[in-house]
């Protein structure tokens, strides 16, 4: 598990070296390149959650679906509109 939420990241790209990563927590950043968060996702094939919470491009319409369509491995994942 990587947690890196609240850290006012605004790019998440120089953790795509963790090859063999189940849980990425990176909520309460500054995250808004969802071009970013899909090359990662098709990286990390074993993930399994996802903690994207509060981050810029959540206000994007349908960034949900398209999260979840970039990645076949998700089996939990959090956001704005289930939390909040």
């Amino acid at each position: 598990m990587l947690n890196v939420s609240g850290n006012n990241l605004d790019s998440v790209r120089e953790f795509a070296v963790i090859d063999d990563l189940h849980q990425f927590l990176a909520a309460e950043n500054q995250l808004t390149d969802m071009k970013e968060i899909a090359s990662l996702l098709s990286q990390w094939r074993r993930l399994q959650r996802l903690d994207l919470y509060d981050n810029p491009f959540c206000e994007k319409p349908k960034y949900r679906d398209r999260v979840i369509v970039m990645s076949n491995s998700l089996g939990q994942f959090l956001l704005a509109s289930l939390i909040g």
